[in-house]
């Protein structure tokens, strides 16, 4: 069963009394809707496991309701998504999403309920977000010149590694001889 949608009225009242009613409703509708507008994945290391969320298709008619036509998603997002999808009475199917980004960045796709039973402009689109992450060293210099170095003598160069990416860069100190 599809759950209720449920919310409080808390009355205060000027002597310290309060009241609390509680609002129980449920959709009704003869359409199937997506249980969100929006699937953000956050930040994904470029390389690592793709990370799943779920995506419900409810159906909130008094009939078995089949989609035939849901568009999407495009790389790098994929679905388990299998059509045509038939959605019981008062019931719901669940849509893995995965992403898996190969780029550092932002990428954006969506799946979309695009014939009926979906009602256009009535929560028939997911849109899914993702950023691809991954360090970017980047030193300072390209070379270290040393010139001649008597045997028995050391000679310091310095240089800074920094990261331009949008994941931390794990640097260990190390000494070059």
């Amino acid at each position: 069963r599809l759950p209720d949608h449920r919310c409080l009225l808390i009355f205060q009242y000027d002597n310290g009394l309060v009241d609390t009613v509680t609002l129980i409703g449920r959709d009704h509708s003869g359409f199937l809707a997506f249980d969100r507008d929006t699937l953000d994945f956050g930040n994904v290391r470029i390389g690592t496991g793709a990370p799943s969320l779920p995506v419900e298709v409810f159906n909130t008619s008094d009939t078995m309701l089949t989609a035939k036509n849901i568009y999407g998603p495009n790389a790098p997002f994929s679905s388990n998504l299998v059509l045509p999808l038939s959605v019981d009475s008062n019931h719901s199917s669940t849509v893995q999403v995965t992403f898996t980004p190969t780029a550092i960045g932002r990428s954006v796709s969506y799946m979309a309920g695009t014939t009926n039973p979906f009602k256009s402009s009535a929560r028939d689109t997911v849109y899914l977000v993702g950023t691809g992450a991954a360090p970017a060293p980047k030193l300072s210099v390209d070379t270290l010149f040393f010139d001649t170095v008597a045997w028995g003598r050391s000679i310091t160069r310095n240089f800074t590694i920094s990261d331009t990416g949008n994941w931390p860069l794990l640097a260990t100190t190390g000494i070059v001889t």
